[in-house]
């Protein structure tokens, strides 16, 4: 494998295994015995695990801002019912039943890692850019007549996330996705209607 090619299987390794596992549960052995990867090479690309983590949590960021882009910024539908869309993607892929168990910053905010400054400072800067972007939906809802005027789309940005990564959490402790279906219909029948 060449060098880039194995910095990159390296990331894509571990942020399916922190994803699956979490990051405690991810030790560097297991990362390098599923990678295939001496762990020599390893630290040639990473100076230690949580810079390898800092590059994992950017690319899971990178991914999951691409997908809120993509559906967000969308000119199909309204602003509100592409926020709604959005989110119900997301309940697919993350949810009790989807294909990946929770999401990777909540999961990691939660975990003693995030007691290292660095790891902090990239899941508190995850959570900042994807309140933004839930933040300008908003705003677009309120130009658009959707959302009433006298609310700050920042707070609310911020409690859709937070009550988003609760429910989520919720759902994974209780096997069951009652926690999500309570997301939706507070947020988009009542507080958003």
């Amino acid at each position: 494998m060449q060098r880039a090619n194995t910095r990159e299987h390296l990331i894509v390794v571990g942020l399916r295994l922190v994803q699956e596992k979490g990051y405690q549960a991810s030790g560097l052995l297991e990362i390098l015995k599923e990678a295939g990867v001496p762990k020599g090479s390893f630290y040639h690309h990473f100076p230690s695990k949580e810079s390898f983590t800092e590059e994992v949590i950017q690319r899971y960021v990178t991914r999951e801002s691409a997908r809120c882009e993509r559906v967000l910024g969308q000119s199909r539908g309204t602003p509100l019912s592409r926020l709604r869309r959005y989110f119900k993607e997301l309940a697919k892929v993350f949810g009790p039943s989807g294909s990946i168990n929770g999401c990777l910053i909540g999961r990691m905010s939660l975990d003693p890692a995030a007691e290292n400054s660095a790891l902090r400072a990239s899941l508190s800067q995850a959570f900042a850019s994807w309140e933004s972007a839930l933040e300008r939906n908003l705003r677009e809802a309120q130009a658009a007549g959707e959302l009433r005027k006298d609310v700050s789309p920042s707070k609310l940005a911020g409690f859709i996330l937070n009550n988003w990564e609760g429910a989520l959490l919720r759902s994974r402790a209780d096997h069951n996705d009652t926690a999500l279906q309570i997301f939706f219909h507070c947020t988009f029948d009542l507080l958003l209607r």
